[in-house]
């Protein structure tokens, strides 16, 4: 089995993975995972927040962008475990 992990914030990083695992599930059983299924719910609900005021207003989605940090706090240890 091949899981690939991938982030669907971005469809540049999303199709490549759909792409991939379609392919690879020719020959293997291939399956994938997004990243942010694994989050916890508040950050989940909180993600969804953002992504309302930074389709609404570009500044803010570059602050966003420039106050990127490790995610691992906000992971859903039980779910990552599951994985």
């Amino acid at each position: 089995m091949i899981t690939i992990l991938c982030s669907s914030v971005a469809l540049g990083v999303y199709t490549p993975a759909v792409l991939l695992r379609d392919e690879l599930s020719r020959s293997y059983e291939a399956d994938l995972e997004v990243l942010e299924s694994l989050y916890t719910p508040e950050t989940r609900l909180k993600l969804t927040e953002n992504k309302k005021v930074f389709s609404t207003r570009f500044e803010v989605a570059k602050l966003g962008h420039r106050m990127i940090r490790d995610i691992t706090p906000n992971l859903d240890p039980q779910l990552v475990t599951r994985l």
